[in-house]
């Protein structure tokens, strides 16, 4: 009797299963079916014995010859169901695989992005670095060069224009560096946040008395506060209560004759 294998390579006792018309096989060539292939093999095992007419079905010999066959058949399906787990342990390494690849190019990919903005990080780092050197060297020379500038006479017209050209061209070149001067008005509120004390003298107290040097922003940041004369606070004057200092100092000659 033919050992019957269904598609899993599981052992049943029922019937044999018909063939039908256009089978797995030959719908699909790549797909291997494993019962189909054991029944083949049992029904190819007993065409043969039936057409050795040397062996009599009930003898000795003949039942050997049957217990062999189902031995090789049994083993046959054990090698079979062996193929499967194989097929089987062959697709899940393949998925393993083909994810691992997947997850090393996204890796990849992430890595390449953060290497480029660390490139650009390291880039704009160096090239602030260059710029503030730039600064550091720049400005105190237009501060020297400004104050030539200011101790030259009246009658030193045309060297004050070409210092004047000079000092233009250096703020120029700190504009390009992203170096923005600017200066403060006398009289404006001292602003610790924008302005730094160079000297004392006599004045109000809490207000700039002259502008020394201009200050320098950087986008948007005062990398160089402007530098300013206030007054002393241990020696400076305060206005009086409900009036400004010029209010005090300018009194009407008018209202004085009144009043004697």
């Amino acid at each position: 009797m033919p050992l019957d294998v269904d598609n899993n390579g599981i052992d049943s006792d029922g019937p044999e299963p018909k063939e039908a018309s256009g089978s797995s096989r030959e719908a699909d060539p790549s797909r291997f079916d494993l019962g189909e292939f054991a029944n083949e093999t049992m029904r190819l095992a007993d065409t043969t014995l039936g057409a050795n007419p040397e062996l009599v079905p009930g003898d000795t010999e003949s039942m050997e010859v049957d217990a062999t066959i189902e031995e090789l058949a049994e083993d046959m399906v054990h090698v079979l169901m062996a193929i499967r787990d194989l097929s089987q342990k062959h697709a899940e390494l393949t998925a393993l695989v083909e994810t691992s690849l997947l997850e090393l190019q996204r890796a990849s990919r992430q890595q390449a992005s953060e290497l480029n903005v660390l490139h650009r990080d390291l880039v704009g780092d160096r090239r602030a670095q260059a710029n503030r050197a730039a600064f550091n060297a720049i400005h105190p020379a237009i501060d020297q060069i400004r104050l030539i500038h200011d101790a030259l006479g009246t009658d030193q017209d045309e060297a004050k224009l070409q210092i004047s050209a000079v000092l233009s061209l250096l703020r120029m070149v700190l504009q390009g560096l992203d170096y923005v001067e600017f200066v403060v008005e006398a009289n404006d509120p001292f602003d610790p946040a924008t302005m730094e004390c160079v000297e004392y003298r006599e004045g109000e107290l809490g207000k700039v008395l002259d502008v020394v040097r201009p200050g320098y922003r950087a986008n948007g940041v005062v990398v160089r506060p402007c530098g300013v004369r206030i007054a002393d606070p241990a020696t400076a004057r305060k206005p009086a209560a409900g009036t400004t200092h010029r209010q005090t100092e300018r009194k009407n000659p008018k209202t004085e004759r009144e009043a004697r």
